[in-house]
C-alpha cells in the first residue's frame, strides 16, 4: 500500500512538472518567433536602405543575402529550435522553481529526492516523514502560478517589437508596393533591375566642335 501511494504520488508530482515544463517551451517558442521576426524587420530594412542609397552590384547583392539568411537562421536556431528541444530535467525545473521562490526553503527539491529514493528507510528516513515531505512538494507545485517562473515583463516587450515590426513590414509591402518588388527582384531573386532615378540628364542637338 505505501508503495502504490508513493508510485501515485510520483506520477503526480512528474505530471505537474511536464505541465510547467510545456507552459517553459510555450514561452521560449513565443518570445522565440518575435525576436525573428524582429530580426527579419531589421534585415529587410537595413537591406532596402543600403542598396537604395549604394546601389549594389550583383556580387555585393549576394554576399548581403547570405549575411542576412545566416543571420536569421542563428536567430532561428537560438531562440526557438534550441530552446524547445532542450532537455528540462524535473530537478533542474525544482531548482529553478526555488530561486524564484525562495521561500519554499527546498520543500520541492527535498519532496522530488525522496520521491524517487528506494528504500528510504535504508537511509534513516521513516515512511511517515517520506510521505510528508512528498505531499508538501505537490501541493507547493500546485499552489505556483507558471507566470511566477517567467518574465512576463521581457515577452511583452517583445510582443510589441514584433507587432511594430509586423506592422512596419506590412506598410513597406502594401503602402510600397514598387519599391518593395524591386527590393525584392534584387536582393532575394538577385535579378538585375534597376532602381529608378530622381533626375535624368538628357543632352540634345550636340554637334561635334560646338560649345
Amino acid at each position: 500500500c505505501y508503495e502504490k501511494s508513493k508510485m501515485s504520488d510520483l506520477n503526480k508530482l512528474h505530471k505537474t512538472l511536464a505541465v510547467f515544463k510545456r507552459m517553459i517551451r510555450l514561452w521560449f517558442f513565443t518570445t522565440g518567433c518575435c525576436y525573428v521576426i524582429v530580426s527579419v524587420s531589421l534585415v529587410m530594412m537595413l537591406s532596402l536602405f543600403l542598396d537604395r542609397i549604394f546601389r549594389f552590384d550583383w556580387s555585393q547583392r549576394l554576399i548581403c543575402l547570405l549575411i542576412a539568411l545566416c543571420y536569421i537562421c542563428f536567430n532561428i536556431y537560438h531562440y526557438i529550435i534550441k530552446p524547445i528541444f532542450d532537455k528540462i530535467s524535473d530537478e533542474y525545473l525544482c531548482l529553478s522553481i526555488e530561486k524564484r521562490r525562495p521561500e519554499l526553503s527546498q520543500k520541492i527539491t527535498s519532496g522530488y529526492q525522496l520521491a524517487n529514493l528506494d528504500q528510504p528507510e535504508v537511509y534513516g528516513f521513516s515512511r511517515i516523514l517520506v510521505e510528508a515531505t512528498i505531499n508538501e512538494c505537490i501541493h507547493a507545485i500546485e499552489s505556483l502560478n507558471i507566470k511566477e517562473l517567467i518574465d512576463n515583463k521581457l515577452r511583452f516587450k517583445l510582443f510589441i517589437c514584433g507587432f511594430l515590426s509586423m506592422v512596419l513590414i506590412s506598410v513597406f509591402v502594401f503602402s510600397f508596393s514598387s519599391e518593395f518588388t524591386i527590393w525584392y527582384q534584387r536582393n532575394v531573386l538577385l535579378e538585375n533591375v534597376k532602381w529608378p532615378r530622381q533626375t535624368i540628364l538628357k543632352v540634345e542637338n550636340l554637334r561635334n566642335g560646338n560649345k
